[in-house]
This record gives C-alpha cells, sequence and structure tokens, in this order.
C-alpha cells in the first residue's frame, strides 16, 4: 500500500482548510448564525486503524457522498438543534415528520461537502460529480470506522483522512474525507 505522508499531508492540510473555511461560509449564510469551523491534519489510512479513535459512540446521523477517488461521510448529533433553527429561519412550520428533517440534514450534507469539493475543483482544474447523499444512521465511530474500512477494501493503493468540522447553535457537525493516492496525485503532482 503506497504511503502518503509530509509535505502532501501539509498540502492538503491545507486544500481541505480552505474548504471548510469556504463550506463554513456557505453553512453560516444558509443557517443566520454563525459558524467556527476547525480542520484536522489529514492522516494517512491504515486497516484495522481507526484514523479518528476520539470520535466517540453518540448515535449520529450521517450523509454518504461520494466522487471518483474520494469519499465523504457528513456526521449530524441524532436530535439536530440545526433542523429547527433553519426551519424557523425559512418560516416553515416546526413538524415532527422525520422525513423533513431527513430533507434538511440532506441539504447541510450538500452545502458542507460542495464547498470543499470547489476547493479540490479550484486546486486540480477538473470537474466532478458527486453521487446523491445516502442516509445512514449509528454510532460515530462506528460509522466513521466501517466508512474507512470499506474504502480500503475498494482496492485502492494508499488512502489519507481528514475530519472537518462545523460549529453552529451548540452544535457541532464533522465531515469525514477519504482520499485515494491515485486522486491525491492528481491533486497533488510531483513538482519534480
Amino acid at each position: 500500500m503506497k504511503t502518503i505522508a509530509g509535505k502532501d499531508l501539509d498540502a492538503l492540510g491545507v486544500i481541505l482548510g480552505h474548504g471548510a473555511a469556504a463550506a463554513g461560509e456557505r453553512f453560516e449564510k444558509m443557517l443566520g448564525l454563525p459558524c467556527r469551523t476547525q480542520a484536522t491534519r489529514p492522516c494517512p489510512l491504515a486497516p484495522d486503524v481507526s484514523p479518528f479513535p476520539q470520535a466517540g459512540h453518540k448515535e449520529r446521523q450521517a450523509y454518504y457522498i461520494f466522487m471518483p477517488g474520494v469519499v465523504f461521510l457528513a456526521l449530524f448529533p441524532a436530535d439536530s438543534p440545526l433542523i429547527e433553527s433553519y426551519l424557523t429561519r425559512q418560516n416553515l412550520p416546526l413538524t415532527d415528520d422525520p422525513k423533513l428533517g431527513e430533507q434538511v440534514l440532506h441539504e447541510f450534507a450538500n452545502i458542507l461537502v460542495s464547498g470543499i469539493v470547489d476547493s479540490l475543483v479550484d486546486r486540480c482544474g477538473m470537474k466532478f460529480f458527486l453521487a446523491a447523499p445516502r442516509r445512514i444512521a449509528g454510532r460515530n465511530s462506528i460509522l466513521i470506522n466501517d466508512t474507512c474500512r470499506k474504502f480500503l477494501s475498494s482496492g485502492v493503493d494508499g488512502a489519507v483522512a481528514g475530519m472537518l468540522a462545523f460549529e453552529a447553535d451548540s452544535c457541532r457537525v464533522e465531515v469525514l474525507a477519504l482520499l485515494d493516492s491515485q486522486f491525491l496525485n492528481i491533486l497533488l503532482p510531483n513538482d519534480g
């Protein structure tokens, strides 16, 4: 398996950081609430090793979005207060209909991931098509570990994980980004 380290991880961290900032601005505008963003330094993915052991075991609703060479997992608290904030801002009726809440989180996932993807597109000058988000639910650490394991078992030759966090209205939303070595070769070509 190909190892990705050093300056490539630093360069990827800068790119993901720019994407997180752009996504945070879009999220803030959509919510009408201040949003803090944070990007961790990307780390190589290894089989049977959790890249983010501090993920915890809280119940989450997650949206799985992928494009060639990259997988995103947007993780929301199971009972996100952001749904109510957004519906109130949009003058939409508050309801107990779970489908409405899922639609709102679906849109949040699109906004967050598209900001990150735009940063990747700007860097490599290519267009990418994202698959429609697929909803999954479960415990934070299990969702993250399962997604990483499936990504690695898909035949990738080296991969990197980065975690981006967005905080608004006392609610933390995380986006896991997994990038394979082929995509990284396009994103970060060797200068020598």
